[in-house]
Parts: structure tokens; sequence; C-alpha cells
């Protein structure tokens, strides 16, 4: 069938309504003129896989959700007015159907009297579904159980009845499994018999003197032979008392304990319990914590009935004689494992102590943590409001910095600089710690001259013009004040910073046309600022005389300083002109780069003037000149200036 899954847990839901429920009804109110309500319940399993991944390690051995089709259903109902029967049992009908398209059969009871019911309010408390065997399948679990943490709505239930309506409500349930019978939050006998075996403890306590105190103590009972079994209670016993007359005594603790099992024996023992002895600080002070331990048969529990209604208790009588019991482990010793889980009594959660089960219970919280009221909602705590808890309290946070927790606009206290000068920058030496910003204080601690608000108090700069580029260097010693030049570099030594200089090699062309700003002064140039010779020379050759007659004569060509680097040779040729051949010395690194001339014609004194710039790509170490035709003459006197660029230096 495929409403069953092989599920750890299922889902089964409940809906109320008056004669029948069709899936245009589901998950509504329909109004009636009847004066009464009557209560339907229908049942599918949901699956709840992927909620049960998240089990606990306890849970994971529970079996595959049992086949049986249901047949029909249990329930309690109270509430004021409510006259009906304590338990209430309704078919289910034979034909599901997937009434609302979730791919999930539904089952649904039958009409049932007993169900119609006046306008009010009802608590569900109970709700179990069972077989055609009347074997238990499904169980809604309780609220406070441990396995209300797997439904979304746990028992009990509140149901609101209007006259004259059909109502529906959600009720959850799970597959049903006898081992974990208190998980679901039922007494083991209200799921697993009719019949509940009354058995009864009472005790005394013998000191080292045997004086007989009453006793006070708690008792464990588990289904089962011994302390692994399904358990039944835990921690119970008896409330210590004092009469009128300053006596000391305790009611006898009674349980309700399971009706023989199928397949035992009367006496085969199928119950388990520990009795341990507890403090009783004004009867008998702190002891030891002995206990006795013992099976139940059914013919031990039926052996202290005295007919059909009085009960006999079983007498414990701890310290008294060979059965007065064993010194047990301390469960106030937080170093002792005293229900052998693997965990030590003072790692355990709380009223865990004795149970073995390693899950068992909600963390116990040992470290509370210490929070603080924020009442202004800014996330900053109020330092003398606090409470200690192991969850974070609604309104309270972690931190204690609000020092004014009625105003969300101010949080935490802040270290204030006074500002003495007003120029916005704080006294490291003078401060204050206040919420908010005092008059004459500021955030920060930055004033190196805390009384001067040019804060030149330590600025070298101060008396010589000041420092307006900031490089560090004083404006009247700075060769460019307006631009940041801490190198103070001065290519040509003029005084005037690289920076701000338009020619920086003061070659006479400009920054932004010059191809080569880096040209060594004296050098010869061309019109890209690049230069042609970095160490020109000038020779010379002054007073030489001639005529047209003369024959080819050579002339030292000098430096100043009497240095010959060449020669002149002056000549004529046969049509009288003059011809002028200058050359370097054999041998020397040097190229002519341009040369002036002056001829005088001697008497007339008409001159002739010549000068010439030779691409420097086409520098020669010898040059001819020739004179015109119109300046011949018998006799003249030259003078020559000869630029050199000298490779030698």
């Amino acid at each position: 069938m495929k409403i069953f899954y092989k599920l750890i847990a299922s889902a089964l839901f409940l809906c109320i309504f008056f004669t029948s429920c069709t899936k245009e009804e589901s998950g509504s109110v329909v109004e009636n003129d009847s004066e009464v309500a009557t209560l339907a319940f229908g049942t599918f399993v949901n699956d709840l896989n992927k909620q049960m991944q998240q089990a606990k390690d306890h849970l994971s051995d529970f079996p595959e959700c049992s086949e049986a089709v249901p047949s029909y259903v249990e329930v309690r109902l109270t509430g004021e007015g409510y006259t009906g029967p304590e338990t209430i049992e309704i078919a289910l009908s034979d034909t599901p159907g997937d009434y609302d398209d979730d791919g999930i059969d539904e089952y649904f009871t039958l009409e049932s009297d007993e169900l119609e019911l006046p306008e009010g309010t009802y608590i569900l408390t109970d709700f179990a579904v069972y077989d055609s065997g009347d074997n238990l399948i499904w169980v809604a679990p309780k609220d406070g159980s441990t396995l209300a943490n797997y439904v979304d709505d746990a028992l009990p239930i509140i149901i609101n009845l209007s006259a004259g309506t059909k109502k529906y409500v959600d009720v959850e349930v799970l597959c049903y499994d006898k081992r974990m019978v208190n998980e679901y939050g039922y007494l083991f006998f209200e799921l697993e018999t009719n019949l509940a075996l009354d058995f009864c403890f009472f005790a005394n306590f013998c000191d080292a003197n045997e004086r007989h105190f009453t006793a006070a103590y708690t008792v464990n009972i588990w289904y089962g032979i011994d302390n692994t079994g399904v358990s039944l209670y835990s921690g119970v016993g008896p409330e210590p008392m004092t009469n009128d007359d300053g006596e000391y005594y305790t009611e006898p603790v009674c349980f309700a304990l399971p009706e023989l099992p199928d397949g035992f024996d009367e006496d085969d023992p199928y119950v388990y319990f520990e009795a341990t002895l507890s403090d009783w600080e004004e009867n008998y002070g702190d002891v030891d914590p002995l206990m006795i331990s013992g099976t139940l048969s059914y013919n031990d529990i039926m052996a202290n009935f005295d007919g059909e209604e009085n009960v006999d208790y079983e007498h414990l009588r701890f310290g008294c004689g060979e059965n007065g019991g064993e010194v047990g482990c301390d469960i106030n010793d937080p170093t002792l494992d005293c229900d052998e889980d693997g965990i030590d009594n003072g790692d355990e959660n709380e009223g865990c102590k004795n149970d073995p089960d390693p899950d068992c219970g909600n963390e116990t919280c040992t470290t509370p943590t210490t929070w603080y009221e924020d009442s202004d909602g800014d996330g900053l705590g109020n330092p003398n409001n606090t409470l200690d808890d192991c969850e974070q309290p609604n309104g309270y946070v972690a931190n204690n910095d609000d020092c004014d927790d009625t105003a969300p606009g101010i949080g935490e206290e802040t270290i204030w600089y006074l500002d003495a000068d007003g120029d916005g920058l704080g006294d490291p030496s003078v401060s204050q710690l206040a919420c908010e910003q005092p008059t004459g204080y500021v955030d920060n601690n930055d004033d190196v001259c805390p009384d001067d608000s040019s804060n030149t108090c330590n600025n070298p700069c101060a008396q010589a013009g000041g420092d307006d580029d900031g490089d560090g260097i004083c404006n009247d010693q700075d060769n460019c004040d307006s631009v940041s030049n801490p190198d103070q570099a001065d290519f040509d030594n003029d005084d005037l910073g690289d920076v701000c200089d338009p020619d920086i090699d003061n070659d006479g062309v400009l920054n932004e046309a010059d191809n080569c700003d880096n040209t060594v002064a004296g050098a010869l140039i061309n019109s890209s600022g690049c230069s042609i010779c970095d160490t020109p020379l000038d020779a010379y050759l002054e007073g030489v005389s001639g005529t047209t007659t003369v024959t080819p004569t050579a002339y030292p060509l000098e430096f100043l300083n009497g240095t010959e680097v060449g020669n002149i040779i002056i000549s004529t040729t046969t049509s009288d002109d003059i011809e002028i051949v200058i050359g370097t010395l054999a041998g020397s690194e040097r190229s002519i780069l341009g040369y002036s001339i002056i001829i005088t014609q001697n008497g007339s004194g008409t001159q002739y003037t010549a000068q010439m710039m030779i691409d420097p790509n086409l520098s020669t170490d010898a040059i001819l000149i020739e004179v015109p035709d119109s300046f011949e003459t018998s006799e003249f006197s030259a003078q020559i200036e000869v630029i050199l660029c000298d490779l030698d230096i």
C-alpha cells in the first residue's frame, strides 16, 4: 500500500467535520445549521525521513513502520462541560483516498454519536491508532516528551468548536515502538495493557549504632531484568515530612507496573528496580548513597496484594542487616559516572545522573554567561543591569559598552582630547572619557602644537618664509619653492631647480622641444637641443699675407695657447683664384665643424668674408675653400677661425 514507508517516524493528521470529509471540505470551516459539531479523524503516513536523519543515535535502531492497516482510533477528550466517556473508540473507513492532492492516501473515521459535541472548548489529550488485531501502530506524542520534538504540534491540542460549523484540526502521530514507550509521554500501562499492577515501597535507615530512622530515598524502575531495559520511572521518591509532634515520616511511594508480558511465566522476573538512600539533614544528616536493587516477577508483585483492593508495601532497610544495600555511586560526586553511560556526573544533563541513556535530557548549563540589558536597542549593554543565563535573554547583549542605555544615539564611552587652540586637533596630553563630546574637545590626538593654531612651533621654516611645497626645504633656501623637490636638482647650476627650470640644460632649447635636456654646458647643439660636439674648440690663423703669385704656403692652425692642431694652405690657381685648404694634423681625433674667413685686399680694403657650419654627420678633417673670381688680387691678408670638435679631450 502506498501510504506506508520504511521510516522511523510518520505523521498523522486529524480532521474535524460534520458528516463526511471530502476533498473540497479539507482545511476549511463549513457552516451548518446544527447546534452541535461532529468530530472525525483523518489519518495518513507522511514522509519524515529527512527529520529522522537528524534524530539521536539511540533512535537509530527503530524498526520500519508496520504495514498493518489502520482499523480504529482511541481518543481521550476533556473540557468544561464534556460528559462523554473517558476513552472513545472510533472506526476508520476502509476506503482511503488522496483528498488533498499530496500524493498520500488518507483514512477517515466513520460517524460516531459520541463525537457530536455542543459548542465549547475541548482538549485532545490522547490519540492512538490500532489495526484490526488490536495492535497499536501509531501514537500522537505528548508535549514535554522526547519524541515531541519530531512533530510540529504535540498533544494536548485545544479545539474550539462553534455550533453549526465543520472544523479541521491536524494531529501528528509517530509510528509506535514499545521499547520507547515512555518517550511518547504516556505511562507504560496506558499504551501496553489495560491492567496496571500497584507496587509500593517504604524504607528505613540504620546508622552505625543500629538506630532506625525513617528514610528518604529515590527509586528507578525498568521494564526488564537490569538497568538496560525500558525506563518506566526515574528518580521517584517520597517527600520527607515532619508531624505535629516533631517526628519525621514519609508516605509509601507507589508505582503502576505492567502486567505479566506474553510468554513469561509468573515466576519470571520482568521488572528491575534500584532504590538509593538520600540525605535527610534534619533527620539523620548526610549519608553514603546506599543502594538496594532487585528484580520483580508477577508473583513478587502479587504477593504484596492483600485481597483485591489493599496493597502492602515492600519494606526496604538501608544499612540494616545483611540486606541493607551496598554503598552506591554518589551522584553528587562530579568525577563519578553513576549510570555508566560514559559521561561523568558533573557533565550530565539535568536529571540524568542515574539515566544510562547518553542522550538523556537537555544540556545542563554549568557556566552561565553574564548578559547586559540593552534597553535602547542599540546593541550595547548597560553594565549596571545584568542577568546570568546560558541562553541569551530577550533584550540583553553580551557586551557592557553602553554608557547611556536610554538613548540609542549614545553608545560606548569615548576618549576626547582638548583642542585649546581651536585647530581641530587634540592635545594628546589632556583627555577625558565621556559618552558625548565635551565642549572644546575632539576625538583625535594629532595636535603637535596644542597652543599654536598654525602648528608651526616645531617648524624650522616658520621664520624663513615657510615651506610652501612641503619638501622640507624652507622657501628662502628652496631653488623651486612652488614644487616639491627635496633633492634640489639643478643640472645647469643656474640656481633654478630642474622641476621649475624651462630649459634644464640651459642650451637655448626649451624643455618641451628639447630631445636632449642634459646637454653639457658649452656643447655645440643642433635645433633639437642635442649635442653636435660636447667640446667644440676654436683654432685661429691671423695676419697671414699673400699674393696671387705666391706658391702654396702652409700656415699652422693653432689654439690660443699656441698648440698646433692643424694647418692652413693658401695658394692661387693659374687663373689667379685664391684657394684655402684647412686640415687637421694627421692622426688626430679632431674634425672640422665650421669656419669663419675674412680676406682683405690690400690697398682697397675690400673684404671677402665667409662662414659655414658643417652638418656634424658630414664633418671632415680637411676642407677646401675657393675665393670667388671677383676677388682676384695681387696682395691680400687673411684672418681665419676654425671650429673643431676635439675628440682627444
